[in-house]
């Protein structure tokens, strides 16, 4: 029979009650891993409490303890690297890239805009690469398959919620247009970065943009279409030979 003060027992009764209601109640916050660690410390606080206050021998309290311990820190670690995966996940999604044409019309001038709408902080060493497929011109000419170029934009970091800059890879073309007006552009954007909160974990988004048509406005395309959005090039015919 259990000689100990009925005081001693409710409090016991208490902390497994509570921790087993802070676990259910952590559920609710799935996305907060702050919350989430808060309610599991607790909880694991109240079963701690529990084991050295059970009527056992010292050594088994302890083991009780230390298996107790180490189930809530895989837990907890589980739950970083899930809050982690989220996080590039959430990045990755929201990464806005847009490229816009200036009011003068030269395509060899278009501006690519990049904004960090994710929940975490881009880190200084990201970079912006536009590789230009295809501009066509009317009605003849333009400029076809030019080797990706690379921009590193100013070091600074992209805040999260709204965060970043614009770059001008493409203006790194010596090209001079002809007397036509474009009537296509293709071009593909990849942005290599890396979380604040990951600097080892390295990604890339690719965009393919297309501009046609009498606003000439880049929409997005399918990055590994195979075919050609812009016509071929074409060239004025030659005078023959006397």
């Amino acid at each position: 029979m259990d000689s100990r003060p009925k005081d001693s027992l409710k409090h016991r009764d208490i902390a497994v009650l509570v921790s087993a209601a802070l676990l259910a109640l952590g559920s609710f916050f799935l996305d907060d891993f702050l919350v989430i660690c808060v309610f599991l410390i607790i909880s694991w606080a109240g079963f701690v409490y529990v084991c050295f206050d059970h009527l056992v021998s010292l050594n088994k309290r302890a083991v009780s303890v230390l298996l107790v311990t180490a189930i809530y820190g895989v837990t907890v670690l589980l739950l970083h690297k899930r809050q982690l995966k989220r996080d590039s996940d959430d990045v990755y999604e929201k990464l806005a890239i847009q490229p816009f044409i200036p009011k003068s019309g030269n395509v060899l001038r278009t501006g690519i805009t990049v904004t960090n709408g994710g929940r975490v902080n881009i880190n200084k060493e990201h970079q912006i690469q536009c590789y230009l497929r295809r501009i066509t011109y009317a009605p003849y000419g333009g400029i076809d398959n030019i080797t990706t170029m690379t921009t590193f934009p100013e070091q600074v970091i992209w805040r999260a919620y709204g965060g970043g800059e614009t770059s001008y890879c493409i203006a790194g073309i010596q090209s001079f247009l002809p007397d036509t007006h474009a009537i296509c552009a293709d071009v593909t954007v990849t942005v290599l970065y890396a979380l604040e909160s990951q600097p080892e974990l390295k990604k890339s988004k690719p965009l393919r943009f297309v501009a046609t048509g009498e606003d000439f406005t880049y929409r997005p395309q399918t990055v590994d279409y195979p075919g050609d959005y812009c016509p071929e090039l074409r060239f004025p015919p030659q005078a023959p030979f006397h």
